[in-house]
């Protein structure tokens, strides 16, 4: 494929010398886990984050302030409408993890109850984080532990290999984010 036009070349070529039909899927070695050869091999693929000794490499970038670890917790609070936590780099396999799991609780400042919304979005090689690569998911901002099975294998774009998660917890300001443990999970976990 090339950088520019990506698969359109071989598409026009198809088109013209063959009856195939047109609906179909393009991949690069990068989407089924190979290439390139050139690089060194990582550190061990890390699936799962449970913040027991610091923040495991998640950070705040956006509307989050104070994130911090304490007591094996990952804690943050929101100061937008829009505030996004994103995770360290990772190379995992989009077959081998068809669900990611999280425990989160979501506690307002004026102690107020309401329902909102979270959404995980990942980078994979071939994309970065956008909504077409999301999962959004209902939450509840109640000062309650809740845990939250994200089917990500229903989305077409969970595939080839994960090399980011970012967590939107909620879309409002002044609320305390404290994460436990977000799990990259098999269809057996």
């Amino acid at each position: 494929p090339h950088k520019e036009f990506g698969f359109g070349y071989l598409d026009a070529v198809r088109d013209v010398f063959t009856t195939a039909a047109s609906e179909h899927e393009d991949l690069v070695p990068h989407d089924v886990g190979i290439g390139p050869y050139d690089v060194p091999a990582g550190q061990p693929v890390r699936t799962a984050w449970t913040f027991d000794r610091d923040t495991e490499g998640w950070n705040n970038a956006m509307q989050c302030d104070a994130v911090r670890h304490t007591e094996g917790e990952l804690i943050a609070e929101t100061v937008g409408g829009d505030p996004a936590l994103f995770g360290p780099p990772t190379q995992a396999m989009a077959t081998s993890f068809p669900v990611v799991r999280l425990r989160m609780r979501l506690c307002s400042k004026d102690g107020l109850a309401f329902p909102d919304t979270a959404q995980l979005f990942w980078r994979t090689k071939r994309w970065a984080e956008n909504e077409a690569c999301s999962i959004r998911f209902p939450v509840s901002v109640d000062g309650q532990w809740h845990e939250y099975q994200l089917p990500v294998s229903d989305n077409p774009r969970w595939k080839g290999v994960i090399t980011r998660l970012r967590l939107d917890p909620c879309t409002r300001a002044g609320v305390r984010v404290e994460l436990d443990e977000i799990r990259l999970a098999g269809p057996n976990l």
